[in-house]
Formats: structure tokens, sequence, C-alpha cells
């Protein structure tokens, strides 16, 4: 039954894409100015305490970043690398931004919609590029382009988001509930909830 709903999904994205993209791109502004015009500005305990951290603590942070920021750009480069052969470089080059920026896009909407702060979002963002999977995105690539006419390419997206379709989901899922989970286990979240 789930199968059935992202195969009627598929097809419906695949022979409207125009809409689709100017969809996305208008729900993800709107989303994003939601808090814009609020006047939420909040002073927090953490601002002020942030300055008497230990300097040891915060050089160990540091390196840990800079560590994980590299090997996130590893990580992603090495994605690209197993994309490369699936087609022209320019579509692979777009696609791949594409998807980068509406990862990061979503994220800091959600994280605006739900009305958390975006000072921990740097420090986020290199695990965050750690859990993208581009594995299945070539997947749904490879049904797209095993096609010869253009409705067969709507039919074989729709048939891709079939079968992947349930994995994307669950994994998109587990990925914003480990980014919740380690947004809500730092120190810095703790003691704001002392207040």
């Amino acid at each position: 039954m789930l199968s059935m709903l992202f195969l009627a999904h598929g097809r419906f994205m695949a022979s409207h894409p125009w809409e689709v993209i100017v969809g996305t791109i208008t729900i993800n502004i709107c989303m994003m100015s939601m808090d814009m015009f609020g006047g939420k500005n909040q002073v927090h305990r953490w601002n002020y305490m942030y300055a008497e951290m230990d300097e040891e603590l915060l050089n160990s942070d540091v390196i840990i970043l800079t560590i994980t920021r590299c090997l996130a750009i590893l990580y992603i480069y090495f994605q690209f690398q197993n994309l490369r052969h699936l087609g022209s470089k320019y579509l692979l080059g777009i696609a791949g931004l594409f998807t980068i920026f509406s990862s990061f896009v979503f994220s800091m909407v959600v994280i605006r919609f739900l009305g958390k702060e975006l000072t921990g979002l740097n420090e986020a963002l290199p695990f965050f590029l750690l859990l993208i999977d581009l594995s299945k995105a070539s997947a749904l690539t490879k049904f797209a382009l095993s096609a010869n006419t253009q409705e067969e390419v709507r039919e074989n997206i729709a048939r891709g988001m079939a079968f992947l379709g349930p994995t994307i989901t669950l994994g998109a899922l587990v990925e914003s509930l480990v980014i919740g989970v380690g947004t809500l286990s730092g120190v810095c979240v703790h003691t704001l909830l002392d207040y």
C-alpha cells in the first residue's frame, strides 16, 4: 500500500516538474520568512555565559569541528565521485548543489519553524552533511536515465519513487531524529532550560 502511494506521488511529481520546483521554492521562502516580522529577539543567559567558558574547552571544540568539517567535505567529494559516471558533469553539479542547498534550507526552515535558535547551526552543519546519502538519489537518477522517451521517463521516476520512497522517507525521519536529539543533548540547551 505504501509503495502505491509513492508510485502515485512519483507520477504526479514527474508529470509536473516546474510546478514542483516553484512550489518547493515558494513554501521554503514562506516558511523562512514566517518569523521575520515577529520581533522575537530574546537575550538568553547563554550569551553571557559563553564568554566565561574555559579556553581549553573552546580549543578542543575548534579542533573537533575542524576535523568534522574536513571529513564532511571529503565525504561529499567521494559521493559526487561515485555519481560522476552517471551522466553530464554539469547536470550532476547542478543537481548536487540543489541537493545540498535544499537540505540546508529545509533544515533552516524546520529550526525556524520550531522557534529554535540558529546559533548552533554552524556546529551541526558538518554532521548534517555527513548524513546526506546521495546513493538513493543516484539510484533514482538511474531509473530516470534508463528511459528512451519522455513518457517512459515519467513512468520510471514513478517506479523509482515507489521502490525508493519508503526508504528515503525512513532515512529522512531518522536523520531528523538524530539531529533533533543531538541538538537537545547540548550543554547550552540544558542551561537555557533552567529558566
